[in-house]
């Protein structure tokens, strides 16, 4: 700091502070000599700063080590002040005016830091693209398919429906990413069981007395819900009609209107693989 000060006020123009006699901080060579002589052989014997303390700086401090310092020694410490700091950018001002003034330099230096404002919310995962099965369907077309093929058809017996079908629609729209909810009628899921590695996405419709197509109205309705296409074969001309129980007007203009684009009609070839009309959904 007075060495600072000194070349300041030299700039500056300003007369110098009277100097320290600096005869008593004045060594010889001979003492120099001896007294690195004894600290080597003190260092080798007992480290005078042990290894665990080193780099350990308190904050706001910096740390040098001599060039040719022996291994075991600890840096030396030195404290870095405001006062110092602005006294040095004051120096650096008068050398070169286009050096920040030390007003400056301390509003850069320890100016505290800036509070950000707090960014937008997280951006919800869009949810997946849904397509809704109606499983009495599906599962009927699928034997009919596999009886039609020539096949074997001793393993379905007298039963008109198998899970098969709709196990390999639901294979089918998985591989392309798209979630499927099928829609089972209660009498088919009584004869036939759900089967356990499609009772995460069949959905059983409640009984309604006297009304034996109510998954039809369902799926209908799941599909508009979702505004998602609907995989049945059956072309739901009975729900257009005005007099059609619990059909009202917003299943016969869905019907009439955006169901001619997501209603899709599919097939079975000859192996069992589902092939739909229309591709899955984009």
């Amino acid at each position: 700091v007075k060495s600072a000060t000194r070349c300041l006020a030299e700039l500056s123009g300003e007369p110098l502070p009277p100097e320290e006699d600096s005869s008593e901080r004045e060594t010889s060579a001979e003492e120099t000599t001896s007294r690195n002589t004894a600290e080597a052989s003190s260092a080798t014997a007992t480290p005078a700063f042990p290894a665990k303390t080193r780099n350990k700086v308190k904050p706001g401090l910096k740390e040098r080590v001599p060039r040719d310092a022996p291994a075991h020694v600890a840096p030396r410490v030195f404290k870095t002040s405001m006062a110092t700091s602005n006294i040095m950018s004051q120096i650096e001002h008068v050398r070169n005016p286009s050096h920040p003034s030390p007003e400056v330099f301390q509003a850069r230096v320890y100016r505290p830091e800036p509070t950000r404002a707090p960014g937008p919310p997280p951006v919800a995962a869009a949810p997946r693209k849904t397509v809704v099965l109606n499983c009495a369907n599906i599962g009927c077309t699928y034997v009919d398919a596999m009886k039609a093929s020539g096949r074997d058809m001793s393993k379905f017996g007298n039963n008109k429906f198998d899970w098969q079908g709709v196990r390999a629609a639901v294979k089918f729209y998985e591989e392309h990413g798209v979630t499927p909810q099928c829609v089972c009628k209660s009498r088919t899921a009584t004869i036939s069981p759900v089967p356990k590695d499609l009772k995460a996405c069949v959905m059983v419709c409640p009984i309604v007395d006297g009304k034996p197509d109510v998954d039809d109205l369902f799926t209908i309705r799941l599909a508009i819900k979702y505004n998602c296409q609907l995989v049945d074969n059956d072309n739901y001309r009975d729900w257009r009609d005005e007099g059609k129980y619990l059909a009202d007007d917003a299943v016969r203009s869905w019907l009439q209107g955006p169901a001619k684009e997501l209603k899709v009609s599919y097939m079975f070839d000859t192996s069992g693989n589902f092939i739909p009309m229309i591709g899955p959904p984009q």
